[in-house]
């Protein structure tokens, strides 16, 4: 009887058609020397003013990091430590935040040294979107699609919850909840965090070093990360050959 791949087929494809971009440059189009130029209108409306960003207020500690953030900002701590911010919307304009260190943009995620958010949600009438977002320096501002009421998002400092051998070759990897959040629904974004949750794995085994910085356990942990951010644990076998991250994800990761 036939599989049902379910969601796994849908993220293979998406892994899949990630490897083909990276491999092929799109062409560049000829142009045609007989259209003319069309210059700008000098008539174009001016753009109304953006309403100004609203400076954050609220001070919150995450993991040891100070996150600043709107007026109202509620903070929920997880029992992994991921820190869950709730913030409200009272009418138009960005909100801003800042961070204790440089923002920066990894894989469409916020990031700083040491500290790691999820993309903002916002609340509306019709459900949960994502919000778009800007960076500069040690701040970035988020601006809520009109109808609005809050933004959510997630921040933390630990992709790794513990990790611990089943014997001298399988290893369990606990993820936090801000690791799963961070890879839940982005294949390439997921992809790229592989190596940092890699990262925080050999640091708790250094003993281990030799059995975890192989091509195969990261592409094991990305397959995880890929395809199945919900599970409890994520399985590596250190002698398993690698088959790449498009051959894990065809077996499920094994």
């Amino acid at each position: 009887m036939q599989r049902n791949r379910g969601p796994w087929a849908v993220a293979l494809i998406a892994v899949a058609a990630l490897c083909a971009s990276c491999q092929q440059a799109e062409s560049p189009r000829p142009v045609d020397p007989g259209t003319p130029a069309v210059s700008p209108s000098p008539t174009s409306p001016t753009p109304s003013p953006s309403p100004p960003i609203e400076a954050p207020t609220t001070q919150i500690d995450v993991g040891g990091h100070r996150v600043e953030a709107p007026e109202g900002t509620r903070a929920e701590a997880q029992d992994d430590g991921t820190v869950a911010l709730t913030v409200p919307v009272s009418g138009p304009g960005a909100l801003g935040f800042s961070l204790d260190t440089p923002a920066d943009v990894v894989s469409g995620r916020l990031a700083g040294d040491g500290i790691w958010l999820t993309r903002p949600l916002a609340v509306t009438p019709s459900g949960s979107r994502n919000a778009p977002f800007e960076t500069e320096g040690n701040g970035f501002a988020v601006t809520p699609p009109e109808g609005a009421t809050g933004l959510t998002l997630l921040a933390g400092t630990a992709l790794v919850v513990e990790s611990e051998w089943e014997s001298s070759t399988r290893m369990f990897v606990y993820p936090s909840l801000l690791a799963r959040s961070l890879a839940t629904g982005d294949p390439m974004g997921a992809t790229a965090l592989a190596p940092d949750v890699m990262a925080e794995v050999i640091a708790a085994h250094p003993d281990r070093k030799d059995r975890l910085s192989t091509p195969s356990a990261l592409n094991q942990l990305a397959c995880h990360l890929v395809g199945a951010p919900e599970k409890e644990s994520w399985n590596l076998e250190t002698e398993r050959p690698d088959k790449g991250l498009v051959g894990f994800m065809v077996d499920r990761c094994n």
